[in-house]
């Protein structure tokens, strides 16, 4: 399991550095567009934090530059990357308790399917960033899992 989660999560990496790349090149940037991706960012390091128990302290939906986002980015990347080859199949299933921000309910799910849950909202949002830029750069990415796994074989 701890394989195809650390898999996921390069995945993860990988469509959100793409989609950035994408960003940088817009004509006019949509705000929309931007906060959403900013809110990708954050909703990582929330993840992150909840996982290591640790205090949450930033904003879902806290406005970003691109510079900002590509930073924090970054640092999720080395962050997360570094927590999960550190943790243990059995770490994996423990439950973690957390308050929903959206109807303040108290919740409780496995590590495992947090982290599940993390790539699955990055790719709802990502979809709605690409909906929002069509028509601001020339070539829209493609971020589905098959881009990022696969390879096109020689013939």
């Amino acid at each position: 399991m701890k394989e195809l989660i650390l898999k996921q999560m390069q995945f993860e990496f990988w469509a959100n550095w793409e989609l950035l790349q994408t960003l940088k090149q817009a004509n006019l940037l949509n705000e929309r567009a931007l906060l959403l991706f900013s809110h990708i960012n954050s909703a990582n390091l929330i993840w992150l934090n909840r996982l290591k128990e640790e205090v949450v302290s930033i904003n879902l939906f806290q406005e970003r530059t691109l510079t900002e986002c590509e930073n924090l980015l970054l640092q999720n990347n080395t962050n997360w990357t570094g927590y999960l080859e550190n943790i243990t199949e059995a770490e994996l299933e423990k439950a973690i308790t957390f308050n929903f921000p959206i109807d303040g309910t108290v919740r409780t799910m496995s590590k495992k399917d947090a982290i599940f849950h993390i790539t699955n909202h990055s790719s709802y949002h990502r979809g709605q960033i690409i909906s929002l830029i069509k028509g601001s750069v020339e070539n829209l990415p493609m971020l589905g899992y098959i881009f990022f796994a696969s390879k096109i074989s020689e013939q």
